[in-house]
């Protein structure tokens, strides 16, 4: 099998998803092409060159952190041509919708697929179903995404936000027990943006009490653990098909489950009808949240193109991977394994061990050689303590080079006002985490070419980092104090 140079052992090919996913469309390298705009203008030579510091941008159009993947059009109004000759564009019961479905409950392995018109009804209407009666916490991490806990409060819960662990940055069941009480009606467990959480090891924790298990996996979109896909984990598992994630469909979301008596009790809720609560007879209310047919039909061109997407991921992933490696004569360690730093810069697999460039670490996935599937969309680095720059300098200095980056889930939900009740003891990895990680430009408008010019500016920080932050500290901007 031919492999890309620099390319990461064991990091399987476009063709191999391709045949695990039941067909082989090929792998189209003109489509991330044809998307970049406003390539990388010329290289800094002298600090001065620094956009924030009176230069020109690095790159002249915004290089973002959302996918935005634009399916085949073709494939997209075939579908709503049908959506308008049946005339049920917005009832959630049309062709498109069923489609969609039950293709997602064939993706996920999951007997059941309920879809919503967005994620956040996913997961109010799941948790409103799945809560014990006479308890009102649900137990979930802080470092997530920065409107679950109002998802929560809608769903009538009061958060009770846990730690994560070090290496994962996910939950895990000491975490999470360390949390639960009386009081505890459900546990809202969200993978993080490129591990997973051990979610054998959670379903058991949640079995072993009696608590109902809702995963948040907006994150894990096409992913596995063990061999099994996501999507019937626990007793159930929610998604988002917002643009900008991995499946685009507008705006969307959808439940997965084996449980055949809550995918009809949230297929009554969504249509605005109330259920009763099984447990104490009480109503449930519904709310109207059907997916529409074009919506519908975007997420199905979006599954069309789906093993090539992943495809188009993989080739950026392995240009990340050889474009951070950082300056000559740095050492560095292959993927699998041993030593391979340059000073004060790690790449971490997903689930392994270290790897080094320049201050900073690239987290990156479970590699596929142990059979586990992953979508290679996002690019998480740490800044480590060598790094010259503080996190909020860094912020500034990439976004003036129309770099936008993302810090990591940055402040978490404990450190975010709220207008109803939470629960938070003491996070110290959260806190220090939430001021150690970024987000680095991905996904469809991204040309190979732009990730080395990337790499390439993190490399010259890092070189003259000294000087870069004297004179950020000196002239007071916003960004220069502590991260």
């Amino acid at each position: 099998m031919n492999r890309a140079a620099n390319a990461p052992v064991g990091t399987p090919e476009p063709a191999e998803y391709a045949a695990w996913l039941g067909g082989d469309k090929g792998h189209d390298k003109e489509h991330g092409k044809a998307q970049g705009r406003g390539s990388a203008r010329q290289r800094k030579r002298t600090i001065a060159d620094l956009a924030c510091f009176g230069g020109a941008p690095l790159f002249a159009e915004i290089r973002s952190t959302s996918n935005l993947v634009q399916p085949p059009q073709d494939a997209f109004f075939a579908a709503v041509s049908e959506a308008f000759e049946t005339g049920r564009l917005a009832t959630g019961r049309g062709p498109c919708v069923a489609r969609l479905e039950a293709r997602l409950a064939k993706l996920h392995e999951a007997e059941h697929c309920v879809t919503f018109c967005n994620g956040l009804w996913a997961i109010v209407l799941a948790l409103r179903c799945l809560k014990l009666p006479g308890r009102d916490q649900v137990v979930m991490p802080s470092l997530t995404y920065r409107r679950l806990a109002d998802i929560a409060a809608w769903a009538g819960l009061t958060p009770h936000f846990c730690d994560v662990c070090p290496e994962t940055l996910a939950v895990d069941t000491q975490t999470i027990g360390a949390c639960v009480n009386d009081s505890t009606a459900a546990l809202l467990i969200a993978h993080p943006i490129v591990n997973l959480c051990d979610v054998q090891a959670i379903e058991s924790f949640a079995a072993q009490r009696g608590l109902p298990l809702l995963f948040d996996a907006v994150e894990a979109a096409h992913a596995s653990w063990g061999g099994r896909m996501l999507g019937s984990f626990g007793d159930a598992e929610c998604y988002s098909m917002h643009a900008s994630k991995f499946l685009n469909a507008f705006e969307a979301g959808y439940v997965t489950t084996n449980n055949g008596d809550l995918a009809e009790r949230l297929r009554t809720l969504r249509s605005g009808d109330a259920v009763k609560d099984l447990a104490n007879a009480d109503w449930v209310p519904g709310f109207e949240a059907p997916l529409n047919e074009l919506h519908a039909a975007m997420a199905c061109a979006s599954l069309d193109d789906l093993q090539d997407q992943i495809g188009r991921n993989l080739e950026r992933h392995r240009r990340y991977a050889a474009a951070l490696v950082g300056p000559p004569g740095l050492t560095r360690v292959a993927c699998d394994g041993g030593p391979a730093g340059a000073p004060g810069l790690t790449r971490v697999a997903c689930d392994g061990g270290p790897i080094g460039v320049n201050g900073i670490e690239l987290v990156r996935y479970a590699e596929p050689s142990s059979g586990e599937i992953r979508t290679f969309k996002n690019t998480l680095v740490r800044l480590t303590s060598a790094w010259p720059l503080s996190r909020d300098q860094s912020i500034e200095l990439l976004h003036a080079e129309n770099l936008l980056v993302r810090p990591y889930y940055s402040p978490p939900l404990h450190h975010k006002p709220a207008a109803y009740a939470t629960i938070c003891g003491e996070l110290p990895v959260t806190d220090r985490l939430s001021r150690e990680y970024l987000l680095l430009p991905c996904g469809e408008f991204l040309r190979l070419e732009e990730i080395d010019r990337i790499g390439e500016l993190l490399a010259f920080v890092e070189q003259h980092g000294s000087a870069i932050a004297a004179r950020l500290s000196s002239r007071g901007s916003a960004c220069g104090g502590a991260a």
